[in-house]
């Protein structure tokens, strides 16, 4: 299963799942998506998405600002 983490930036996002499944993370939430799912992620939320089995295709839509998609690094940020 594959990963990213990210911090946002000043505008939402709205992520939809186009195919395939998974979870998200958003700060300690943790969410099943599935297709046609829609997630709408405030700007200073830490998220992540982790693809299941059958992989995970998602679109992001958002305005572009500076320090979009920075990687940061957490220690534990899945849990067990």
């Amino acid at each position: 299963m594959g990963e990213a983490e990210q911090a946002g930036g000043r505008a939402s996002i709205v992520s939809v799942v186009l195919s395939g499944s998974g979870r998200v993370k958003i700060d300690d939430e943790v969410i099943e998506i599935a297709p046609m799912d829609a997630i709408r992620i405030s700007p200073d939320a830490v998220r992540a998405f982790e693809a299941g089995p059958d992989g995970l295709k998602f679109l992001v839509f958002g305005a572009r600002h500076d320090k979009d998609g920075e990687i940061i690094a957490i220690e534990e940020f899945w849990g067990s």
